[in-house]
C-alpha cells in the first residue's frame, strides 16, 4: 500500500478477494508488515462461499509511521491480531452542505411529424431550416442524411442543431435525448440563467416544425443540510473503523420543508485511533415513487468545520441518477492498496487472466491520455461510451472492461484512476431507483410489475411519468458494461456496491414483466449477449453482497431463478426438440445463434461457476458441449470445421425447425458450399484481433479448461499457435486474455 499523506498512523480499509478454502468458517485473520509485525485488522461485511469459507471482506487497518507517498508491504495470513491503539480524542468534523436549485426555461423544437412508424412531411434536399432566439440565429440546409420524413430524418436535423446552438448561443444549451423512445427528433433548449427566451421558427417550406413550451423559469431556491450526531445503519463496526451510511435531510431555506426529489446520505468513516474521518458525500435523486421526477439544476457548496473544502455550479442532476465526492478530515487522503496480480486473478472472483503478461507501457499511456480528457465532474461520463447501442469492438464490452483488466494485471495507478472515474459515471446512468419505503433499491419482489428502460409496466407498480428527461444516456442491456463491481472489490465503499445493486435491479427491470415472470427477475427476454452481461451483473451483486444484507437473499433468488430456468428447460429436458449440441434459446433466436455471443454467454456462467454459484457449473458443463464442441476433434470427424468455429451468425435448426443433432449437419447447413476445410479463419473472425470472435473463444475455452472440462484447454492451446498475433496483442487488451 502506499500512503496518501505524511502521518504518524495511516488508516486504511480495502476490499480483499479470498479463493474458497482459504479462509475456512471460525478462522482468523492477521496483517503483518514487512518487519513482521503485527497489525490490527478489522473484518466487515463478510461474504462466504457455500462451504462458509471467506469469498470476500472489508478490510481495515492502522499502518504507523508512514511517510507521504511511502509504500509498505503488508502481508494476510491466518491468526490472531492485536487490538488497536486506544482512541485518540475524538476529531472534530462539522460538515454542512448548501444547494441553490434553480429551474430554467425548457422549451423543444420538434422537427416533423411522423406517427410512429408512419413518416410525415418529408424535408426537402437543400432547402433551409432556422429558428432564431431574439438576436440568435441558427440554421442549417438539409443534407442527404437529414431529407425525407422518417424517424433518421428527423433525429439527424435535431442532433445538427445540437452543435450549431452549443456552439453559438449563449442564450441556451441545447440537448438530444436520444434516451428516450418518443423523443428522437427534438431538441431541448434550455436557458443558461433565470432570464425567458422565445424560440421563433424561421422555415418557408412544407414540412412541419413545432415549438412546445415545457417548463417556465421559477426564481431560485436554497437547500441546507447539517450533519447533526451520527446516526444510521452500520456498515463497518470495529475497534480500527467505524462507519455509518447517514441520511441527511436536505432543507429548504425558507420553509425548512425536505426536498420532494434529492436526497443526501453520508457515508461517514471514524478511525478513532488515528483520529482520521472519511466522508463520502452522496447525492441522488433516485426515488422510485416520488410524484414528478426530473432533470435538477444546482449549485453546491460544502463546508467542513466552517471551511469550505468543495464547490460546484451548474450541476445537472439528471433523473434516477447520484453523484458523490470523498471528504477527508485536514491533512488526509485515501491511500492507495495494491495487490498480489496473481492471488487477485486465482481468486474466482474476477476472470482468470493471464497474469503473465505485461501490459504495454503505450497501452497504459493511452489510459492516462483518456483520464486526462475524461469528463470526471459530477454526473460526467468518463471514458464510457454513452450511446450503448453502438456495436463493435468497444473498450467497455466484455466481461470486465480493457481498463479494469489492464489494471488487474499491472496495478497500474492511471488504470487504476480511469477505472474509478468510469464507475463514477455509472452513478449519472438513468437506471438507479430507491425506494423510500425501504431505503433499498425497489425490489420485484414488492412491485412485480415495474419496468425500467424497456417493457409494459402493470398498474400500481409503474414509475410516475418524467417531466424533464434530457441525459446524455442511451442504455441498453445487450452493450452494458460491468463498471462498478471490482471498484468495490478493491475499495469496500459501500457507494460502489450500492451501484452494484442498481445495476444488477436495472438489468432485471429491462425485461418486461410478461417475459421475466414478474418477481422472478428471468432474463432470457434478452439477446443472447443482453443475457450475457445481464447475468454477469446480476451475479456480482449476488455473490459479492455481505451475508447478512438486507438483499443478499434477493440477488440470490433471482440468480437461482435465472439458473434454473436454463437447466429445467435445457439441460435437464427430454424434448426433441433441445438442440444436442448443447444450444440454449432465448426469445426471437428463431434457431439462429452468434456463436460469439454465446461465448459471452458462457464466459458470464463460467465465472459463477468458479465464483461457487450453486447450479452454474451444472448449466455450464451443458453449454460447453457448444463452445468446446465445435472446436474439438469429434466435430471435425463428424465434418465441422474448426475454422467457422468463430462465425458471425449459424443456423442450428433445419427448415422445419428440429435441432441439427451432430456437427455434420451444423457445418453443411450452414456451409452448404464448402467442400473441404480453409487454412485460415474466415474473414469476419478478427483472427489478429484480442477482442475479435477468435480471441471469444479463446477466452471461452479459457474459462472451460478453468471447469476442467476435457479438451477445452488443447483447443485454446492450438488458437495461441494459429493465432500468435492476436496472443501479442494482450498486451495492449487483455479483456480476453482468460487461460486455465
Amino acid at each position: 500500500m502506499q500512503s496518501g499523506a505524511v502521518t504518524d498512523t495511516q488508516p486504511v480499509t480495502f476490499g480483499q478477494v479470498f479463493k474458497i478454502g482459504d479462509v475456512p468458517r471460525q478462522a482468523h485473520l492477521a496483517a503483518e508488515d514487512s518487519q513482521g509485525k503485527r497489525l490490527p485488522l478489522q473484518v466487515d461485511e463478510s461474504a462466504t462461499y457455500p462451504d462458509g469459507s471467506l469469498r470476500f471482506a472489508v478490510l481495515s487497518t492502522l499502518v504507523p509511521h508512514m511517510a507521504a507517498n511511502e509504500t509498505r508491504l503488508v502481508s494476510l495470513l491466518r491468526g490472531e491480531s492485536p487490538g488497536p491503539p486506544p482512541p485518540a480524542p475524538a476529531a472534530r468534523f462539522d460538515l454542512e452542505v448548501e444547494l441553490t436549485t434553480h429551474f430554467y426555461q425548457t422549451t423543444i423544437i420538434k422537427f416533423g411529424n411522423r406517427n410512429g412508424h408512419t413518416p410525415g412531411i418529408p424535408f426537402k434536399l437543400g432547402e433551409n431550416i432556422a429558428f432564431h432566439i431574439g438576436e440568435e440565429r441558427f440554421s442549417l440546409p438539409v443534407t442527404p442524411a437529414m431529407a425525407g420524413g422518417d424517424f433518421a430524418s428527423y433525429q439527424n436535423i435535431a442532433q445538427a442543431f445540437v452543435k450549431i446552438v452549443n456552439d453559438h448561443s449563449r442564450k441556451v444549451r441545447a440537448s438530444w435525448n436520444g434516451a428516450e423512445a418518443g423523443f428522437e427528433e427534438d431538441l431541448w433548449l434550455t436557458s443558461t440563467s433565470d432570464e425567458p427566451f422565445v424560440a421563433a421558427i424561421d422555415y418557408k417550406g412544407p414540412a412541419k416544425i413545432s415549438i412546445l413550451p415545457y417548463q417556465k423559469p421559477e426564481p431560485a431556491e436554497k437547500w441546507n443540510a447539517t450533519l447533526r450526531g451520527e446516526q444510521g445503519a452500520l456498515w463497518l463496526n470495529g475497534g480500527v473503523a467505524v462507519e455509518r451510511d447517514i441520511a441527511v435531510p436536505l432543507v429548504a431555506a425558507k420553509t425548512g420543508k425536505a426536498h420532494p426529489l434529492l436526497s443526501l446520505r453520508v457515508h461517514l468513516r471514524r478511525y478513532p485511533a488515528a483520529a482520521a474521518v472519511r466522508a463520502d458525500v452522496v447525492f441522488e435523486n433516485d426515488w422510485s415513487y416520488a410524484p414528478g421526477p426530473r432533470n435538477l439544476l444546482y449549485d453546491v457548496a460544502i463546508s467542513r468545520n466552517g471551511e469550505a473544502v468543495y464547490h460546484r455550479q451548474a450541476i445537472t442532476h439528471t433523473h434516477h441518477a447520484r453523484w458523490h465526492t470523498v471528504i477527508w478530515s485536514e491533512g488526509r487522503k485515501d491511500p492507495v492498496v495494491k495487490y498480489d496480480i496473481p492471488y487477485f486473478v486465482n481468486s474466482g472472483l474476477v476472470p482468470h487472466y493471464d497474469s503473465s503478461i505485461r501490459i504495454s507501457p503505450a497501452a497504459l499511456a493511452a489510459d492516462g491520455q483518456q483520464l486526462e480528457k475524461a469528463d470526471s465532474g459530477p454526473l460526467g461520463t468518463g471514458a464510457v461510451t454513452t450511446y450503448m447501442p453502438m456495436t463493435g469492438m468497444r473498450g467497455d464490452i466484455g466481461p470486465l472492461p480493457v481498463w479494469t483488466a489492464q489494471y488487474l494485471l499491472s496495478m497500474d495507478a492511471r488504470a487504476r484512476a480511469l477505472m474509478l472515474v468510469n464507475a463514477n459515471a455509472a452513478g449519472g446512468m438513468p437506471m438507479h431507483y430507491r425506494d423510500q419505503a425501504t431505503d433499498l433499491p425497489v425490489s420485484l419482489d414488492r412491485h412485480p410489475g415495474l419496468t425500467m428502460t424497456f417493457g409494459t409496466p402493470r398498474p400500481g407498480d409503474a414509475f410516475p411519468n418524467v417531466e424533464i428527461r434530457t441525459n446524455p444516456w442511451t442504455l441498453d442491456v445487450a452493450h452494458h458494461p460491468s463498471l462498478t463491481y471490482v471498484p468495490y472489490l478493491v475499495t469496500g465503499d459501500l457507494y460502489y456496491l450500492e451501484e452494484t445493486m442498481f445495476f444488477a435491479n436495472w438489468v432485471m427491470g429491462s425485461v418486461d414483466p410478461g417475459l421475466r415472470g414478474a418477481e422472478k427477475g428471468l432474463l432470457w427476454g434478452n439477446q443472447v449477449r443482453g443475457t450475457a452481461w445481464a447475468i454477469r451483473t446480476l451475479g456480482q451483486a449476488a455473490i459479492i453482497l455481505p451475508d447478512l444484507h438486507p438483499m443478499k437473499g434477493y440477488f440470490n433468488a433471482k440468480l437461482q431463478n435465472n439458473l434454473e430456468y436454463y437447466i429445467s428447460h435445457f439441460v435437464r429436458s427430454s424434448s426433441p426438440a433441445t438442440s444436442p449440441l448443447g444450444i440454449v434459446e432465448n426469445v426471437e433466436q428463431n434457431g439462429v445463434i452468434g456463436p460469439w455471443q454465446y461465448d459471452f454467454f458462457f464466459l458470464s456462467v463460467a465465472d459463477l461457476a468458479r465464483a461457487g454459484v450453486p447450479h452454474a457449473a451444472e448449466l455450464a458443463q451443458w453449454m460447453a458441449r457448444f463452445v468446446v464442441g465445435r472446436w474439438s476433434s469429434e466435430a471435425q470427424a463428424q465434418g465441422y470445421c474448426y475454422r467457422m468455429a468463430p462465425a458471425y451468425y449459424v443456423k442450428f435448426r433445419d427448415p422445419a425447425g428440429r435441432p441439427l443433432r451432430d456437427w455434420g449437419a451444423l457445418f453443411r447447413a450452414n456451409w452448404p458450399d464448402v467442400k473441404s476445410c480453409p487454412a485460415t479463419f474466415t474473414g469476419d473472425s478478427g483472427s489478429d484481433s484480442p477482442v475479435g470472435y477468435v480471441a471469444n473463444s479463446y477466452a471461452a475455452l479459457g474459462a472451460a479448461a478453468n471447469l476442467s472440462i476435457p479438451g477445452a484447454r488443447e483447443e485454446q492451446e492450438r488458437i495461441a499457435r494459429d493465432s500468435r498475433v492476436l496472443i501479442s496483442k494482450f498486451a495492449e487488451d487483455p479483456t480476453f486474455a482468460i487461460i486455465p
